[in-house]
C-alpha cells in the first residue's frame, strides 16, 4: 500500500509564518494552501475543500484525514481497508452483475452516535437552537482522524450546496452523509487510544489500537512511538 500524505493550510495572519511555510513546501512539495484565514472556524470550509482537492487530484480509493497530533499504524489500516472493501462488495453483488459492482461509499472512524449539542456559549462547540433545531446529531466520525472511499467523498461533497452547515467539521460531513443517503459508517473497535501525561501506556497498549492521539507530545517522542507502532 502506498500512502501519499499532504499538509494543507489556509492563510496565515503572519506573514512571517507564511514566508516559512512557503520555503518549506519548496523543499518537499506537500504543503497545499488555500485561500482562507486559517482557524477554528472556518475548518468545515477547510475540510470540504481539501477533500475536493484530494479527489480531484487522486484516484485513491481511500483517503485519510488526520489532526497533526494523530498516530496511525499503516499495516493495520491497510488490513482494515482492505477488509471492509472485501465485505462491501460482497454485499453488493446479489444486486449488480458480475464485474459491474460499484465502489462502496463508506467512512470509517470513532463514531459519535447520538451526540447532542452543545448549547451553552461558553463551550467551544456552541452551536444556537437558531442555528440547529434537533436536540441530536446524525451519526458521524470524530475529526481527528477518519477514512472514506472516493465515491463515499464524491457524496457528500455534491450535498454541500443543499445543506445549512456548522463550523464543527466532523459534525458537518455527519450532516452531509446524512443528506446523501449513501454513505455508510463503520465504527471499527480499539480505533483510538489517549496518550494521557503522567499515565504508564506501554507500546504493547498503544500498539493494540489504530490510531494514537497524543496530544500534542514533542516531535521524538511521536516520532518514536510512530516507528513502535509501524514496527513489524
Amino acid at each position: 500500500m502506498t500512502i501519499s500524505g499532504f499538509v494543507f493550510l489556509g492563510r496565515c495572519t503572519l506573514c512571517w509564518k507564511m514566508t516559512s511555510l512557503n520555503e518549506e513546501a519548496k523543499i518537499h512539495n506537500d504543503i497545499v494552501t488555500f485561500d482562507f484565514v486559517e482557524n477554528y472556524y472556518n475548518m468545515t470550509l477547510k475540510t470540504l475543500v481539501t477533500l475536493s482537492w484530494a479527489v480531484n487530484t487522486y484516484t485513491s480509493r481511500f483517503f485519510i484525514k488526520l489532526d497533526d497530533d494523530i498516530l496511525f499504524s499503516h499495516r493495520k489500516f491497510y488490513q482494515i481497508c482492505k477488509q471492509i472493501l472485501e465485505r462491501k462488495q460482497k454485499e453488493s453483488r446479489p444486486v449488480h452483475k458480475v464485474g459491474q459492482v460499484p465502489p462502496p461509499a463508506v467512512m470509517f472512524g470513532r463514531c459519535w452516535i447520538g451526540a447532542k449539542p452543545k448549547r451553552d456559549r461558553k463551550h467551544k462547540w456552541y452551536i444556537s437552537k437558531t442555528r440547529y433545531p434537533p436536540r441530536e446529531y446524525p451519526p458521524f466520525v470524530a475529526g481527528g482522524l477518519y477514512v472514506a472511499t472516493k465515491t463515499a467523498i464524491d457524496a457528500m461533497l455534491r450535498q454541500a450546496p443543499y445543506v445549512s452547515l456548522l463550523p464543527l467539521e466532523d459534525v458537518s460531513l455527519g450532516l452531509l452523509r446524512e443528506a446523501s443517503g449513501k454513505v455508510s459508517l463503520e465504527c471499527p473497535s480499539k480505533w483510538m487510544a489517549e496518550k494521557i501525561k503522567r499515565k504508564r501506556q506501554t507500546f504493547e497498549y498503544f500498539r493494540s489500537f489504530y490510531t494514537v492521539h497524543t496530544r500534542q507530545s514533542d516531535p521524538s517522542s511521536m516520532e518514536m512511538l510512530w516507528r513502535q507502532l509501524n514496527w513489524t
